[in-house]
């Protein structure tokens, strides 16, 4: 298997998961040792979603703000405690450059937008893709994609 997309839910279940879980959980979304990598959004505290990309292929796990800040290390040692128990290897840790947000109410929108572009172009450099003035525009994309059950 190539791409697994997940959501968040799903993360949270298992950064607790005892092993039994743990493999319940991966087996029905069909993660193993030949998924390449898994993208999905985060949500911190209610409050903030982010992108994560585990790319098992190059053992690096990234992770997308579209309100970048300095610190992630409790996000960062969830991840790399999933991708090991999926794949027991040693990761690099990154926080990518990508559009950043003008205010404090379209990172779901950044966050989807990241996901679809990651999703096609899983090394895509998000910086060219898109900025702010595009996201307005790419709210109605989404609404209209899911009405018309696109994604």
């Amino acid at each position: 298997m190539g791409l697994s997309s997940q959501n968040s839910f799903q993360f949270d279940l298992l950064i607790n998961a005892d092993d039994n879980k743990f493999k319940r959980i991966t087996s029905k979304a069909k993660i193993d040792q030949n998924t390449k990598q898994i993208l999905a959004p985060f949500n911190q505290n209610n409050v903030h979603w982010y992108t994560f990309q585990i790319d098992f292929e190059q053992s690096v796990i990234t992770i997308y703000d579209s309100m970048k800040r300095s610190n992630y290390p409790q996000l960062f040692h969830n991840l790399v405690e999933i991708a090991q128990r999926i794949k027991n290897q040693e990761y690099e840790l990154k926080v990518a450059n990508c559009p950043q947000q003008s205010n404090t109410h379209d990172c779901g929108v950044f966050t989807l937008k990241n996901i679809w572009i990651l999703s096609k172009y899983p090394k895509a450099k998000l910086q060219g893709y898109y900025d702010q003035s595009t996201i307005f525009y790419d709210r109605i994309l989404i609404c209209n994609s899911l009405l018309k059950k696109k994604i």
